[in-house]
């Protein structure tokens, strides 16, 4: 091995023991906590080398936790799929992968709708080339899931007079809503009762229901859904105790 090569090697192991020892810190006492100071301390370098390989706390933090978090994300969303014997139980199964993906990662989360101490993250602080990897992983995450559904469509499974790209968005956005909002202390009142799980679950399953062809899974589907919003209403309002 040449100077060259042995100076490379050693400059990515450098890196490496970097983003270990960033994502070990901003796991363990989050985003706000973690200084370059202490992540240059548990990697045992100085501070000067940590700018060396990154710009800022940003862009570290991206470099530790957005990036793989966000493959992460891919790969429980390739997991439904690959584990769902329908197109229909993988659009349900997107409600667990996505749910998943908050209980392993609830500061990321947070950061993303700019909760708590987490959204003081600034994305423009990131490097060009890190914030162009991370829009391509989000991009990747979004196609593979469009060309999922309009695998359903060409399977004669899933009707094919709806955007696969506009109805993945309203997925998501559903999805992604109900877990802000049941995150509002204010809303207590509505979320009492509600596992968390099972709601984002019901919401994928009204998406089946409007582009499955299969009538018999239809009803299925109404009747779960309507189980579960009997057992999960909340008590503290009275109109829900006339429900029989």
């Amino acid at each position: 091995m040449g100077i060259q090569e042995r100076k490379l090697q050693e400059k990515e192991l450098r890196r490496k023991s970097i983003l270990k020892a960033g994502a070990k810190l901003f796991k363990k006492i989050g985003y706000s906590d973690t200084s370059m100071a202490l992540v240059a301390d548990e990697a045992q370098l100085s501070k000067g080398t940590l700018y060396l390989y990154f710009k800022n706390k940003d862009d570290l933090y991206a470099n530790c936790i957005l990036e793989n978090s966000l493959i992460y994300l891919n790969k429980f969303f390739e997991d439904a799929e690959e584990k769902s014997k329908t197109v229909e139980e993988a659009i349900i199964s997107y409600a667990d992968a996505y749910f998943r993906f908050t209980q392993e990662y609830p500061e990321l989360f947070n950061m993303l709708l700019g909760i708590g101490t987490a959204a003081s993250f600034k994305m423009e602080n990131v490097s060009d080339e890190t914030r162009t990897k991370i829009v391509e992983l989000q991009k990747d995450m979004f196609t593979n899931r469009i060309s999922y559904l309009q695998k359903g469509i060409d399977d004669g499974l899933l009707k094919d007079n709806f955007s696969t790209c506009y109805t993945i968005v309203q997925l998501w956005v559903s999805i992604v809503g109900a877990l802000h909002l049941s995150k509002k202390n204010n809303l207590d009142f509505m979320f009492e009762n509600i596992q968390q799980q099972e709601f984002l679950r019901d919401i994928a399953k009204i998406f089946v229901i409007a582009y499955t062809k299969n009538d018999e899974l239809k009803e299925v589907l109404h009747k779960e859904i309507w189980e579960n919003a009997v057992k999960q209403a909340p008590a503290s309002i009275g109109i829900h105790s006339k429900i029989k």
